[in-house]
C-alpha cells in the first residue's frame, strides 16, 4: 500500500537514504489509484515538493528528468536486465 503516509513517512525517507548510501532509486505508482493508493501524477507532485526541501532527492530527481527526457519520456531498462535479456536471445 502506498497511500498518503506510508509514502511521506515511509517511501520518501527510505529511498533518500538508498540514494545517500549509493543505490539506484525507482519509485513507481499507477496511472489510477486502487483503493487510496498514490497515484503517478500525485507522486511527481510530492517528489517535486520534496525535491524542493531535500538536496538528495533533489539531485536524484534532477537526474531521473534527464534520463526521462532523453529517452523519449520513458524510463529505460536497467543495465542488467538488457544484459540479462541480450544474454537470453543469443542463448536461443
Amino acid at each position: 500500500d502506498n497511500s498518503g503516509a506510508d509514502i511521506v513517512l515511509g517511501m520518501l525517507p527510505l529511498a533518500r537514504e538508498l540514494l545517500r548510501a549509493g543505490s539506484e532509486v525507482v519509485l513507481v505508482a499507477n496511472s489510477l489509484p486502487a483503493i487510496n493508493d498514490i497515484t503517478a501524477p500525485e507522486l511527481r507532485a510530492l517528489l517535486s515538493a520534496a525535491a524542493s526541501l531535500c538536496p538528495v532527492i533533489r539531485a536524484a530527481r534532477s537526474a531521473a528528468v534527464k534520463v526521462e527526457a532523453a529517452h523519449g519520456g520513458r524510463v529505460p531498462a536497467h543495465p542488467a536486465a538488457t544484459a540479462a535479456a541480450a544474454a537470453a536471445v543469443a542463448a536461443s
